[in-house]
């Protein structure tokens, strides 16, 4: 029978928080992970966990998941050595960590309780100014007003129901809705916008990445792909959707797969019939070349080596940052608005023609009379907490969530199509890394995606920039301890470019464990994989001919590195399989496809879903096949054509040219 005063200590242990400040495994861990390097200094334990847990202070989940992983690392370490982690020597801790970073099973457990240490590491200000890489982020003294904001409302700021009619309802803000509701508000339709996110201005974009993350991206970036690796695919939820965080690189449909999609049965998308939608675009986004100043050194190195290696069609990407002054912050919102993602292009000219736009409310429910879609309910959460209806009432719904939501949102509303949520397609992009010691190669100073290089667009693998910031770096790898230091401290001079393939595979999207979140299925197949290695070689090489020192090839278990071809041929002979690549995906397309059939799709050319009137999907899920070039140029001129014909049809008008408007934004 327990003692009073055991069920008393009981009691204590039970009901004290867990911080991390007093446990001497987390201050253990901390001490091995981040002793001190050439320019970084050894970790502040007590101000870094004390820094942790502020963060945790409300993250009961998180707590329990760090408290089960300290005690996991304690008794792997007392099975090994015969005594917890905590009670070994400094050195004893760090070779016990190295050694287990390289094991299957153990070494995914122990990045996974390294990861939020790391973070908390890295993201601090003195350890970015310590790698050359803390630059303060110009922003407004003051934000400009325009009149075209008050025509935004936020379920914060509401205080009752509403229920509204319109002509046209659009569910997303990202590069399809934004671009339709320009097109219907130019024509003089009513359109509302249902965004789930918040609108943000320039004066939110600080650069700080635990501010800006949270804020512009769903579930702080963390949606992912798995099957025979996994992937990465961070979207948007904001005002101006995955157009706020992408890199703004514009790049039309290539010809072939618009001949593709002809050969497919849809006759209409021929270059003539796009070509003035795709000039709309790239006057609305004021489309040029990038500078050779904003591209930074990366540039130069990627030229001499893909010109020493037969390549021609290298050059600067085009890009819709007009006036950008390479702060480098292109995925976290551009802090000058120079980059004209949709939050700062197609949104405010809709809302100048008419259009509102209601932010911080998720699309629940469509209202139906049989088949026909007649409105929309949506639900938003003000200031103090209460719950707050939209309920519009209208003669079209547009869906633009984009491709991983867009199929979970219409399966949810009761709309059946064998091909919903099929077909997804990712443009797998891989990257490889060089060190060149002597260079300064400026990556928080320059644009993260500037240079391209096109010699196999047509076999489908395309070259492109892909600098990631310091965070990027030092937490998307393996390392551990003195290691990871010192790959942290190597950031300014390491290379990063990549590529991304024009994909066979196919994935498919479901609804996931969690409300509202999807599980994304992708397999790569074999001509994709081979592929993807042919990117790797080609880089590697081009980085050997630059005169890099070593060249890194990232995998989720380790990083390869390679220092002459000879290595490089025998670690592709070697037998390797995607998990040991380092892969990402940023442009899902497919999953709501355009097709001439029902049997082939789920929606018309048109982009009417099939069997369901007053209904469209108008984003990255209706693109019919995988592009091979960057999208959003894409979606947009899709949307806007699809759109222009919606609102050619709500007004009856008869002329068939479908040619965009030539107002004052055109």
């Amino acid at each position: 029978m327990k003692t009073s005063a055991t069920l008393r200590a009981h009691y204590t242990e039970v009901m004290e928080p867990f911080t991390l400040r007093q446990d001497p495994t987390a201050i253990a861990l901390c001490r091995a992970l981040f002793p001190a390097g050439k320019r970084l200094p050894a970790a502040d334990t007590d101000a870094l966990l004390s820094r942790m847990d502020a963060q945790l202070a409300n993250q009961t989940g998180l707590q329990r998941s760090l408290k089960a992983g300290l005690l996991w690392l304690d008794n792997r370490h007392r099975l090994v050595r015969g005594r917890a982690f905590h009670r070994a020597r400094a050195t004893q801790q760090q070779r016990f960590l190295d050694k287990l970073a390289t094991t299957p099973v153990s070494g995914k457990l122990l990045r996974l309780l390294a990861l939020p240490f790391k973070a908390a590491y890295v993201l601090d200000e003195q350890v970015e100014q310590a790698t050359g890489c803390r630059q303060p982020v110009q922003l407004p003294a003051q934000v400009e007003t325009f009149r075209w904001q008050q025509q935004i409302t936020a379920a914060r700021d509401c205080d009752e129901d509403m229920t509204l009619e319109a002509d046209v309802v659009i569910l997303g803000s990202g590069a399809g809705g934004a671009a339709a509701a320009y097109e219907l508000a130019c024509r003089g339709l009513a359109v509302v916008i249902i965004e789930e996110g918040q609108y943000y201005d320039r004066s939110h974009f600080t650069g700080k990445l635990t501010e800006v993350i949270p804020k512009l991206y769903r579930s702080w970036g963390a949606t992912v792909a798995t099957g025979n690796s996994i992937i990465p695919v961070p979207v948007g939820c904001n005002v101006g959707g995955t157009t706020t965080i992408n890199s703004g690189t514009c790049m039309r449909t290539p010809p072939s797969v618009l001949q593709r999609w002809r050969e497919q049965g849809l006759e209409a998308f021929t270059e003539q019939a796009m070509a003035p939608w795709f000039e709309g675009v790239e006057r609305m986004l004021s489309v040029q070349q990038a500078t050779t100043e904003t591209v930074g050194p990366i540039g130069d190195l990627i030229d001499r080596g893909a010109a020493a290696n037969g390549f021609l069609q290298r050059q600067p990407l085009m890009r819709n940052a007009q006036g950008c002054d390479g702060q480098g912050l292109c995925q976290f919102g551009c802090p000058t608005d120079a980059k004209q993602s949709t939050n700062v292009s197609y949104i405010p000219h809709a809302l100048e023609r008419g259009a509102f736009l209601f932010s911080g409310f998720r699309a629940e429910r469509l209202q139906q009379k049989g088949n026909r879609i007649t409105g929309v309910i949506a639900r938003g959460q003000n200031a103090d907490g209460r719950p707050i209806t939209l309920s519009l009432t209208c003669r079209q719904t547009i869906v633009a969530m984009g491709s991983l939501f867009t199929p979970l949102f219409l399966r949810q509303q009761g709309v059946r199509n064998p091909h919903l949520g099929r077909h997804l397609t990712l443009h797998p992009a891989g990257v490889v890394n060089a060190l060149f010691p002597d260079r300064d190669l400026a990556n928080s100073r320059s644009i993260p995606q500037g240079y391209g290089v096109s010699d196999w667009e047509e076999q489908g693998l395309m070259f492109e920039g892909g600098t990631i910031p310091l965070a990027g770096h030092s937490l998307l790898n393996p390392l551990v301890g003195q290691d990871w230091v010192r790959f942290t401290e190597d950031y300014p001079h390491t290379a990063y470019f990549g590529f991304m393939i024009r994909d066979t595979s196919e994935g498919r999207v479901r609804r996931g464990p969690r409300r509202g979140l999807p599980l994304i299925r992708y397999h790569m197949n074999r001509q994709d994989f081979a592929l993807f290695k042919r990117g790797i070689h080609a880089l590697a090489c081009w980085y050997l001919d630059a005169g890099a020192e070593q060249v890194l090839i990232p995998g989720l278990n380790r990083i390869v590195r390679i220092h002459n071809r000879t290595e490089l041929e025998r670690f592709l002979r070697s037998p390797l399989k995607p998990t040991d690549f380092l892969i990402s995906a940023y442009h899902p397309l497919g999953t709501a496809r355009i097709a001439a059939s029902p049997r082939d799709g789920v929606c018309d050319s048109r982009h009417r879903v099939f069997g369901y009137p007053g209904l469209s999907v108008m984003d990255g899920a209706s693109v019919p096949t995988s592009l091979g070039a960057n999208p959003q140029v894409t979606i947009m001129a899709m949307a806007s054509r699809a759109a222009n014909m919606m609102a050619r049809e709500l007004l009856n008008d008869t002329d068939s040219t479908h040619t965009p408007p030539q107002g004052e934004y055109a």
